[in-house]
C-alpha cells in the first residue's frame, strides 16, 4: 500500500509537470504567432502590385489600389480618374508605361502615408508623382496624389 500511495504522488507530480510545461510552450506559441505584415509592408507590395498593372495596362487592377475616396482636383474622384486613364489608354499615352521608384521614400504617419516621388514615364512624356496614401481597414489605398509633368 506503501508503493501505491508512493506511485500516485509521482504521478501527481508528473502530471502537474506535465501541465505547466504545456502552459509555457502555449504562453511562448502565442507571443511568437506571426501578426501579419506591417503597414510599410503591406504598402510596398501594393507600390508593386499597382507599378504592374500599370505597365500591363490593366486599369482595372491599378485601380483596386485606389480608395473609393480617391479625390484629385483635376480628375474628380475616382470614376473620373478611371474616365481619363481609359482616354489615355485608347489614345496609346499608356503604351510601354515605365515607373522609377528608385527615388520614392514611404513615409507613414498614423493612418495616413506619403509615397514618392514615383516618376512615371510613356507617350504622354514624364511625371513625377507624390501618392497619398490612407489605411482603410488592414489595406493601404491611394486617396490622392500630386503630380508635376
Amino acid at each position: 500500500m506503501e508503493k501505491r500511495k508512493g506511485k500516485d504522488m509521482r504521478t501527481k507530480w508528473m502530471t502537474m509537470a506535465g501541465v505547466v510545461v504545456l502552459a509555457v510552450v502555449l504562453a511562448c506559441g502565442c507571443a511568437t504567432t506571426a501578426k501579419g505584415p506591417t503597414d510599410a509592408e503591406i504598402i510596398k507590395a501594393n507600390t508593386a502590385g499597382a507599378v504592374a498593372a500599370a505597365k500591363a495596362g490593366d486599369i482595372d487592377k491599378l485601380l483596386t489600389y485606389y480608395s473609393d475616396k480617391f479625390s484629385h482636383y483635376e480628375f474628380g474622384d475616382k470614376a473620373g480618374f478611371k474616365k481619363f486613364l481609359d482616354g489615355a489608354k485608347d489614345s496609346g499615352y499608356l503604351k510601354g508605361v515605365e515607373v522609377d521608384l528608385s527615388k520614392a521614400q514611404t513615409t507613414i504617419n498614423g493612418e495616413k502615408a506619403t509615397v514618392g516621388p514615383v516618376t512615371v514615364s510613356g507617350g504622354f512624356g514624364s511625371a513625377q508623382i507624390q501618392f497619398e496614401v490612407v489605411k482603410e481597414a488592414d489595406d493601404w489605398k491611394i486617396s490622392g496624389m500630386e503630380m508635376n509633368l
